[in-house]
């Protein structure tokens, strides 16, 4: 059975959780529910030894019926992100071309989902993260578009709430990205890709 790996981004604990920068970890609690994977705050044997190492939020399941999935939100903070996803792919003998991370996107328009397959961080620190760790920026990416503040720096404006308003546009963005997952899973990037664009979004 062919095996992948699911990382949406955030940060751990109930400050950040209404955050713009939690939205790759709504994405994850969107595809676990969907989907109905159980989740355990003890992780069976099989991945318990790199969660004693990297503290994550993991479940396993099988969205697709030939694909083993692992569904991870990292716990080590936005940007020590990496170090969860390179943990969980030697652990798996997994390669890049296996993952696909999750996240919010400031240089996109706020409810707009992207999906990116390869290139640099754009600025995230926690896609950075990535990318140094495993030593490649060839995985996949959902990025989910949380709108640009000028008048606010960045750095505070990722960790602030959505309005009532962007809550509307961003709840679309989810469900758009958690349908588009499977179809990356098995491969269809262009399906991916229209689904993401719909309802006004762009791929």
């Amino acid at each position: 059975m062919e095996r992948r790996l699911v990382v949406g981004l955030g940060n751990p604990g109930r400050r950040y959780e209404k955050t713009r920068h939690n939205a790759g970890f709504w994405v994850v609690d969107t595809l676990i529910s969907r989907h109905r994977i159980s989740v355990s705050e003890k992780p069976d044997a099989h991945v318990g030894s790199w969660m004693d190492h990297f503290p994550s939020d993991a479940t396993r399941g099988t969205p697709d019926r030939y694909i083993e999935v692992v569904v991870v939100k990292p716990q080590t903070f936005m940007n020590r992100s990496g170090d969860v996803a390179f943990s969980l792919l030697h652990r798996f003998h997994l390669l890049p071309s296996h993952l696909i991370v999750v996240h919010d996107d400031l240089d996109l328009p706020c409810g707009k989902v992207r999906i990116k397959t390869k290139g640099h961080s754009g600025g995230h620190r926690g896609v950075a993260s990535v990318i140094e760790s495993l030593g490649s920026d060839q995985f996949q990416r959902i990025k989910i578009g949380i709108g640009p503040n000028p008048n606010q720096d960045a750095a505070d404006y990722v960790l602030s709430p959505f309005s009532v308003d962007e809550i509307k546009q961003i709840i679309g963005a989810i469900a758009r990205a958690a349908d588009a997952i499977p179809l990356l899973l098995e491969g269809k990037i262009d399906a991916a890709r229209r689904v993401c664009s719909a309802l006004g979004s762009q791929s």
